[in-house]
């Protein structure tokens, strides 16, 4: 930093003005070194980033504030990386009108070399979508459209989802660089406290070269530098040194040269303001203690964003969110379906019309394209010698459809048309226009939910950091716990539905197809009567094989969750309602097994009655009723096996247990919540600061020390002598007189430091109060999730009922309640409650799930792993999203009279081998009646 003693050799004119023109280029030589000393921008960037770091770790002194993730640089597969050197950066797109003010302002051309780096087309990372397959080369870079369509992120699980958020969310960047601007601002007060090239008034080290020539005066050039170094002490003192060096280089005669140094030195202590490790050291102390409060920040930010990824911010949307509305989208799916068939069934058998009365209509001659599909069979005949067109039975508006298309000849249109209006008239009655009615509102609904799921999605993405225009789904496995009926177990109950009224048909007219005269009825023959008895017996086997397989391992799982399930029971209530529902389904289950072996037994009977080559035409046709109710109580029987189906998944619906006292919970709160813990430390920040600005009040008394060291002059710059020394003691005093705007920062300090303490008051009121919310919620959810499952018990039961009562035929004597309405409104009544059951069982779910989150969140125990997924069993488990028994859920076990009340049951196995060939009783087919007609016992 100093300048060299240069001599000029002694010559003539023309070599002193050379001597200048070399000491001129030396001199702008010099300057331009200087000007390029500086570090390069790499340097700074890289240095402030190992300081920041070091200054990081070491606040991770305690488990619950470490922190997995501290480079400031985002993931490499975020959106908002930038791959480019970032002290060299591309421009970034601009808006066209801005920036032409980068290169022409007021009338005045700009910077000519902003583009010298290059320019970029996008903001975001072009290398983000690589995993998901789109390259850049796949986005159009003038509008952003996906020239190969959109990518695809689907089956997203709640880890992936996290996974996600820590990289493109936003809010988590900003967090993490709050804290890097943080420790920024730590290694700032640190380096105040080092030893700083500061020379004496925190002059920088520096130098001046001047050259003089004026026209007639003696030219000379002149190099002024310095150098100093300096250091705060912890006490307030300030110790500076520094060396100051003059050149001045005469171009006359011999071209002399004179270089003189000077050795400075000061010290100065204050004594009262500004003066002791109280005042000098509260911004180190402070900005460390704000790293601290910025690193508490960060984790419990980390707490809340699993929190909001996995059950949505402010108690709603999340991914617990959008597998609430995609259950609710299945159950208005499952309401349109039960309608449907409600429907169906009732225009089949609406009015007391029988099944087997015909329609006929006069015609003439059969069309040439005319054919009887074969679903029409035994229900469509033409009697040529009568010239009748026959249908039997009632028509369904698929029926309808499929009879217009046989043929287009006009007069066959007019025949069917005779036919079908009476029919068709006959089925709107106020029964069905009702459920049709509740069908165009169920459509609706479900309409609406899908729109607010597609909305709840984009809302997600967007949550994620995600752009709203990519394909995105997510895994709903963890839906299959509430599909309550196996998949097979429908379609074998609408095998069983649909085979009844084709029972019917097949019984009812002769095996020619041919219609009988009005007012005669059809008696089947052995050969109708063998094949309709193999078709029921292989409906009986399959309901008998699968059905009862499909309940038996589903009862045999609940068997062995028991204990478990009713130790997680808070009320007793709930145990004692577990407890006697489970035994009911068993006995349900029991009773239809039998029923169901007694179906096989008769279909021998009625085989070996049919061997009988004499058999009466009586004979025949009390059999052909007792195979029609044989099948309608099969459809119960299956019907049953559902019913108990759903009891059974419903009680398999679980939650972890939430077993901490209130007391408990809130001191757990108390003790981890982080920004509590920030909070009370805030206290103690407003309370130092009152003794800060107090100590701005005192006056103004320094010891000040100074020196200097001289050399002995001409060309000796470092000949420091005694005699060219000085020494200087003395203090300075300011009087305290002028104090207006001290006095009313000392007076806001105390009145910031009342505002701390009441802050932190309210602070930890807050944290017990949202505790206490939580708790409380807990527990309401955990019954109201029991209460969900005894509605969705009572929603089955009542539309078994339901059901039942609008298909049984009327007794003799019996007024008819069909087309009233009443029929109607039972069933609507039965599918609102059920669909309101399923709805308020997931609803009652997740927000049981999202306040598990909120309380674990709001004590501050939510540990979680580097991945940043809690460490929970529920969330650890790789089998969360499957209906899987949840291990570590076993608390507990029964007591040992509980226990061997259990172990007593009689398997269905056992029941059913002491029963089996022995056939049903008349008593035991009225208990099962009775068993699936009795109430549910309500819980209080």
């Amino acid at each position: 930093m100093f300048s060299s003693v240069l001599t000029p050799a002694r010559g003539t004119k023309p070599s002193r003005r050379r001597t200048r023109r070399r000491l001129a280029a030396v001199c702008c030589a010099a300057l331009l070194g200087l000007a390029h000393t500086g570090c390069s921008r790499p340097f700074w960037r890289k240095q402030a980033d190992m300081d920041v770091y070091q200054a990081e770790m070491e606040r991770f002194t305690d488990p619950r504030w470490s922190l997995p993730r501290l480079n400031v640089t985002p993931d490499p597969e975020s959106r908002f990386f930038d791959p480019h050197d970032p002290d060299c950066a591309p421009l970034p797109p601009d808006d066209p009108a801005a920036h032409q003010y980068m290169h022409w302002v007021d009338g005045w051309q700009g910077y000519k070399g902003w583009h010298k780096f290059g320019d970029t087309l996008r903001v975001e990372n072009p290398q983000w979508l690589l995993r998901y397959g789109i390259s850049p080369e796949m986005i159009d870079p003038q509008n952003g459209r996906y020239l190969a369509g959109p990518p695809k992120i689907e089956q997203v699980k709640v880890q992936d989802a996290v996974n996600l958020a820590q990289i493109h969310s936003r809010d988590y960047q900003f967090n993490i660089e709050d804290l890097y601007l943080a420790a920024l601002n730590v290694t700032f007060e640190r380096f105040q406290f080092g030893v700083r090239y500061l020379g004496i008034g925190g002059r920088e080290p520096g130098a001046d070269i001047v050259s003089d020539a004026r026209p007639g005066r003696i030219g000379r050039a002149t190099a002024d530098s310095r150098f100093g170094v300096s250091q705060l002490l912890p006490a307030g003192g300030q110790l500076a040194v520094e060396l100051a060096n003059n050149t001045v280089w005469l171009f006359s005669g011999g071209n002399q040269t004179n270089s003189a140094s000077v050795l400075s030195y000061s010290l100065v202590q204050p004594l009262l303001i500004n003066a002791g490790r109280k005042v000098v050291l509260e911004n180190l102390t402070q900005s460390e203690r704000d790293l601290l409060y910025e690193t508490r920040d960060l984790a419990r930010y980390r707490q809340i964003l699993f929190t909001d990824v996995v059950g949505g911010p402010g108690g709603g949307g999340g991914y617990l969110g959008l597998l609430q509305l995609a259950q609710s989208i299945l159950n208005e799916e499952g309401n349109l379906d039960r309608i449907r068939r409600q429907v169906d069934l009732l225009e089949a058998s609406t009015g007391d019309r029988p099944a087997n009365i015909a329609s006929r209509i006069d015609l003439e001659t059969l069309p040439a394209d005319f054919a009887i599909p074969e679903n029409f069979k035994g229900r469509l005949s033409y009697d040529p010698d009568r010239k009748l067109l026959t249908w039997l039975g009632p028509m369904s508006e698929e029926d309808e459809i499929q009879l217009k298309a046989i043929s287009k000849d006009p007069a066959y249109q007019d025949a069917i048309l005779t036919i079908i209006v009476p029919l068709r008239a006959e089925a709107s009655t106020l029964d069905v226009v009702q459920l049709k009615s509740s069908y165009t509102g169920s459509l609706q609904r479900l309409r609406n939910l899908q729109r607010q799921y597609q909305d709840a999605l984009d809302n997600y993405k967007v949550q994620l950091g995600l752009p709203p225009d990519i394909d995105f789904s997510i895994d709903q496995t963890s839906l299959s716990q509430f599909e309550l009926i196996e998949q097979r177990l429908r379609e074998l109950e609408l095998i069983v539905t649909d085979f009844v009224p084709q029972s019917w048909a097949q019984l009812e007219v002769p095996p020619d197809g041919q219609a009988l005269p009005p007012g005669q009825e059809h008696v089947p023959t052995v050969e109708q009567l063998k094949k309709v008895i193999d078709e029921y017996e292989r409906v009986v086997r399959m309901v008998s094989a699968e059905g009862i397989q499909i309940v038996r391992q589903d009862i045999e799982r609940l068997r062995g969750e028991v204990p478990a399930i009713l130790e997680s029971l808070l009320a007793e209530e709930n145990r004692d309602r577990l407890t006697n529902d489970f035994d009911r389904d068993q006995r349900i289950f029991d009773l239809t097994s039998a029923q169901l072996q007694q179906r096989q037994d008769e279909i021998v009977l009625w085989r070996k009655e049919l061997e009988d080559p004499d058999l009466s035409k009586e004979a025949r046709d009390a059999m052909r009723l007792e195979i029609l109710d044989r099948h309608e109580k099969l459809l119960r029987d299956t019907r049953n096996l559902a019913g108990t189906l759903v009891g059974v998944r419903a009680e398999m619906i679980r939650v972890r247990p939430y077993a901490v006292s209130l007391e408990d919970s809130v001191a757990a709160g108390v003790e981890n919540r982080l920004d509590l813990m920030n909070s009370r430390a805030l206290v103690m920040d407003a309370r130092r600061f009152v003794e800060v600005v107090a100590n701005r009040l005192r006056s103004q008394a320094d010891i000040v020390v100074e020196g200097d060291i001289g050399t002995s002059g001409g060309n000796r710059p470092f000949d420091f002598r005694r005699d060219r020394s000085s020494y200087r003691f003395g203090m300075r005093f300011t009087a305290p007189l002028d104090q207006i705007s001290e006095r009313n920062t000392y007076r806001a300090a105390l009145i910031a430091y009342e505002r701390a303490k009441r802050n932190y008051m309210l602070a930890e009121d807050t944290v017990k109060q949202q505790i206490r919310r939580d708790w409380r919620q807990m527990q309401v959810l955990r019954e109201n999730l029991e209460t969900s499952k005894q509605a969705i018990r009572l929603g089955a039961t009542q539309y078994d009922l339901a059901v039942d009562e609008a298909l049984r035929p009327k007794a003799p004597g019996q007024t008819s309640t069909r087309g009233t309405g009443l029929q109607g409104n039972n069933l609507l009544g039965a599918l609102n409650a059920i669909l309101n059951g399923q709805n308020s069982l997931i609803q009652n779910w997740v927000d049981y799930e999202r306040n598990r989150l909120n309380i674990y969140r709001d004590m501050g125990i939510m540990d979680l792993g580097e991945d940043g997924v809690w460490n929970d069993p529920f969330y650890r488990d790789p089998r969360i999203f499957n209906n899987e028994p949840e291990p570590g859920l076993v608390v507990p076990t029964l007591d040992p009279v509980g226990a061997s009340a259990l172990d007593d049951t009689v398997s269905v196995g056992d029941w059913l081998d002491g029963r089996r060939g022995d056939g049903l009783r008349g008593d035991d087919a009225a208990g099962l009646e009775r068993e699936r007609r009795q109430p549910l016992e309500l819980a209080d």
